[in-house]
């Protein structure tokens, strides 16, 4: 089985094995039950150390007008802030919080331009508190998708020791791509615009560029086209048969993903909306 690494964690990786690797040798020449305790232990480590920098392939939806997840983790807040540094309005925040057996890659949540990086040294204090958005290490990417713009915050956590992140101001970014990671415990804050809207809720838990946390403002979600799941004509079908035999604004659930409300000739994005914390997989028409 092949599991990608992110190549950040290589230096951590090999710093770990080293130990292992001198333990079992001196298990194979002396012997003893002490040396096989210790040799097994920095395996462990070694394979922990290897985990956490785990960089799985993610193949999720893309479109203008979605929003995805940048990060794996659980959604600890949502809430309407003040966000001057790059929005400069009112803004909504996603705080997703990784823990250590999260994966720690970061990726974009649209396509677009990077307009704003900035870099804080900040403090170290544990990421769940509401402080450490603007008192902790951090790094911020202000991506515009069009008419819309957004930013990411990869903030550093209480074991933390340093923020990666891969995209330049004047770059071109696309969704689902790896933008960086966070060594060893970290959170994301994700600005939104305030009248986006929200896909989940408080502690949902999220995966990196698969999960629909939002939907941006102005997006027309009058039709939906599910990828690598069914054809075009089965939406076309549930259309039809759902409008016909529930009607009027009633959910359909389809393949445990997702869920419809149809309102038969609507021409507003209540005819096709996500509902709750999916791992959606669709574009906007």
């Amino acid at each position: 089985m092949n599991i990608p690494i992110a190549r950040e964690g290589y230096p951590f990786i090999a710093a770990a094995a080293g130990p292992a690797v001198v333990l079992w040798a001196a298990v194979a020449a002396f012997g003893g039950s002490l040396l096989w305790g210790a040799a097994a232990a920095s395996t462990m480590l070694a394979l922990a150390v290897a985990a956490f920098f785990r960089d799985p392939e993610r193949r999720g939806p893309t479109g203008a007008g979605l929003v995805l997840a940048p990060a794996d983790g659980r959604v600890i807040e949502i809430t309407e802030v003040e966000e001057p540094s790059y929005l400069g309005s009112k803004a909504v925040r996603i705080s997703i919080f990784l823990s250590l057996f999260d994966v720690h890659v970061n990726r974009y949540p649209v396509s677009g331009d990077v307009e704003h990086r900035t870099y804080d040294a900040g403090r170290f204090e544990p990421a769940w508190r509401k402080s450490a958005s603007h008192s902790n290490e951090r790094a911020s990417t202000g991506i515009r998708d069009g008419a819309v713009a957004i930013l990411i915050r990869q903030i550093a956590g209480l074991a933390a020791k340093r923020i990666v992140t891969y995209a330049n101001v004047g770059d071109r970014v696309l969704q689902g791509e790896r933008m960086g990671l966070i060594r060893f415990g970290s959170r994301v804050d994700l600005f939104l615009p305030a009248d986006a809207e929200i896909s989940v809720s408080l502690r949902d838990r999220t995966s990196g560029g698969v999960t629909v946390v939002a939907v941006e403002p102005g997006c027309n979600l009058i039709c939906c086209e599910l990828h690598h799941m069914v054809p075009r004509w089965s939406l076309i079908f549930l259309v039809v048969v759902g409008t016909a035999v529930q009607y009027a604004d009633q959910p359909i659930g389809f393949c445990g993903v997702l869920e419809f409300h149809f309102k038969p000739f609507a021409t507003d994005k209540s005819a096709c909306r996500i509902a709750g914390p999916t791992n959606f997989s669709g574009v906007c028409w």
